[in-house]
């Protein structure tokens, strides 16, 4: 009767915990030796690191902590690390960003509790997961699951990749990113060349265009202007340099290969591009 569901903790044995899971226990994650905490973690800022650490109850009624650690690469791509835990009951478990300055949406992290110990492990639950940041952790319990998508996202300014002469403005949504566009400066220094400059920019998935919108204006040859595109309406500012407004529509999300691109009508050779935007950013798992 030793294995019977609602059985007593107190007579368990310390051999107990391997003779199935008819075991009664403080925990539904019961670890017999075969299983494992996996944890997968995605992330996009620099100099991180995750501690996961938390507290085993061995079939003899000892506490036992664990504490282990993972540098996650910061491209988005998954990092796995699975760890081998003292048999007995997960009581509880944390992860925090012990280095580094993830802000909400840059670093995702999963805990699984999985059957095996390599990359066909047999995931048999999900016991949290959540964004970590530089202030706040994940954990189990009392935590409350996340999707990568969920949450506000983290927002980003980026300055764009300056483009040689004559050459319009490309950016790409980078692997395993989400972006929403919230505002996009730009300044282009008009050469001599005889050309009234028309300038528009455009959305795309990376091969088919889904929004375009242009300034009313046309630059004039010589002239240095700033061309601001944002979510609503904007007013020309009054700094003694020629601002071009015009919009982008809000909660558009932009997923990966997606581009960001000014075309410029009559672009000469000698003229220069220079580029800021503002993005919300969320890690796409």
């Amino acid at each position: 009767m030793d294995n019977q569901p609602g059985y007593p903790l107190s007579h368990l044995g310390p051999d107990d915990a391997g003779r199935g899971a008819a075991i009664a226990g403080p925990s539904p994650f019961l670890f017999t030796g075969e299983e494992v905490l996996e944890v997968d973690a995605f992330n996009s800022a620099s100099a991180v690191t995750l501690t996961i650490s938390g507290t085993m109850l061995s079939p003899t009624h000892e506490l036992v902590p664990f504490s282990f650690t993972l540098v996650p690469t910061t491209n988005r791509v998954v990092t796995t690390t699975r760890v081998v835990m003292n048999r007995g009951w997960l009581l509880h478990v944390r992860v925090i960003a012990s280095a580094g300055t993830p802000l909400l949406g840059q670093s995702f992290v999963q805990l699984r509790f999985a059957r095996g110990f390599t990359s066909s492990a047999l995931i048999l639950a999900t016991i949290a997961s959540g964004y970590v940041t530089a202030s706040t952790d994940l954990f189990w319990p009392g935590g409350v699951m996340m999707t990568p998508l969920d949450g506000a996202g983290a927002i980003r300014s980026i300055t764009a990749a300056t483009p040689g002469a004559g050459v319009d403005i490309l950016e790409t949504v980078p692997t395993s990113a989400r972006w929403e566009l919230l505002s996009f400066w730009a300044k282009l220094v008009a050469s001599a060349g005889v050309a009234n400059r028309n300038v528009e920019l455009t959305l795309d998935d990376g091969t088919n265009e889904y929004f375009r919108a242009g300034t009313t204006t046309s630059q004039t040859a010589g002239q240095t202007a700033q061309h601001v595109f944002t979510q609503g309406a904007m007013l020309a500012g009054a700094d003694n340099v020629f601002a071009f407004p015009s919009y982008i529509p809000g909660n558009i999300r932009l997923l990966a290969g997606h581009r960001i691109q000014t075309k410029t009508t009559n672009i000469q050779a000698a003229d220069q591009w220079t580029a800021q935007y503002l993005v919300r950013e969320w890690i796409e798992v």
